[in-house]
């Protein structure tokens, strides 16, 4: 296990360095390097709206590496982990309570069916599970945990989507939760799906560019997806075949418009994102310049993308979700492929002043 750590990392140290150069370079950035007592953080000239974040790994890791976990808020102080994929390859079957003070891990429900890279999400108290790798076009529910318990729920069957679906995002925006991206079989699914109980649906949009694994997140009442797998056309040389992309997609749900309206300085799939205070960050994922350990601050008003920090550790595919001003990436896979215990966060950059730099 050590070993797999110490090589995990120097794999993502030189993927990180790589991706910062490329970012850099497409950005023509002047940044400046400070360091905290969590991370070395390299930020830009930010506006009031997006501003610097600093990044942090916690001292304890999963029992169990994990990747593609749907991750949501639980109780104050706890995240709630459910399903995902590990290194042997098979699907988690249960939900379980995370303090993320200590690392203590409890079972809180047991799922129907294993799954994972579905998406999920918690409407009036309740939690959905919308389809994901293993489960097709189920739809499973279970009350939102309050508190730890010691007698583990049962989730059960609340619907069934229109068709399977896997790769995807959810996401809440007033009573509604909004389902984005994803795939069925071979094909990438563009429709953009509402729900309000788990068990009826309604198309409200088509993707610009249909994409797997966005990342995803919602400001303004309209909806963001972030890079993302589009599956690109056959030609005379060469099959269709899965490629990331750099497009940042926006909808809105009221209209029923979408659009690409920018792109991200480098092609991402895997990625998180996440909304602190009004802010939109992009962090994570992998692409043709390797695994992300950058974390962008997005300004929806001029679809301008900054750099804004780094994560500890580039990760991919990790479940992720915010709680209390708080950004969580849980898991996920590392430059080798496997998957990881690590539980990473970032917050906004509170303190005035700089420290000053660490030598090398």
């Amino acid at each position: 296990m050590a070993l797999l750590v110490l090589v995990a990392g120097a794999a993502a140290y030189i993927e990180r360095h790589k991706i910062h150069r490329e970012a850099d370079k497409l950005l023509h950035l002047g940044a400046t390097t400070t360091t905290t007592a969590s991370t070395t953080t390299t930020t830009t000239s930010l506006s009031v709206a997006t501003r610097p974040v600093t990044a942090s790994l916690a001292p304890w890791q999963l029992p169990t590496p994990v990747s593609h976990a749907l991750t949501l808020p639980g109780p104050t102080g706890d995240l709630l982990i459910v399903g995902g994929r590990i290194a042997s390859g098979s699907s988690g079957t249960g939900a379980f309570l995370v303090d993320t003070s200590t690392g203590h891990l409890s079972l809180y429900a047991n799922l129907v069916a294993g799954v994972y890279d579905g998406a999920g999400a918690d409407l009036g108290g309740e939690v959905y599970l919308f389809g994901g790798a293993g489960a097709g076009s189920t739809v499973q529910s279970f009350a939102a945990p309050a508190a730890p318990t010691t007698s583990p729920a049962s989730a059960s069957k609340a619907g069934v989507l229109p068709q399977a679906r896997a790769g995807s995002a959810a996401v809440v925006v007033g009573p509604s939760a909004y389902i984005v991206g994803g795939y069925q079989g071979a094909a990438a699914d563009g429709q953009v799906l509402s729900t309000s109980d788990g068990s009826s649906f309604a198309l409200v949009a088509k993707l610009a560019v249909a994409v797997r694994d966005p990342a995803v997140t919602a400001s303004g009442g309209e909806i963001y997806l972030f890079g993302g797998e589009a599956l690109t056309a056959a030609t005379a040389g060469a099959a269709a075949h899965w490629a990331p992309v750099s497009d940042i997609q926006r909808v809105n749900p009221a209209t029923g418009q979408a659009s690409v309206v920018g792109h991200l300085p480098v092609a991402l799939t895997g990625a998180m994102a996440a909304n602190l205070n009004g802010a939109v960050y992009v962090a994570g994922g992998h692409g043709p310049a390797g695994w992300n350990a950058t974390i962008w601050g997005f300004e929806p008003s001029g679809a301008h993308v900054l750099v804004a920090g780094h994560l500890p550790h580039a990760v991919s595919g990790a479940g992720y979700t915010t709680e209390a001003g708080v950004a969580w990436l849980v898991g996920g896979n590392s430059a080798t492929g496997q998957p990881v215990g690590w539980v990473q966060s970032f917050r906004l950059t509170t303190a005035s002043g700089q420290p000053p730099p660490r030598k090398p």
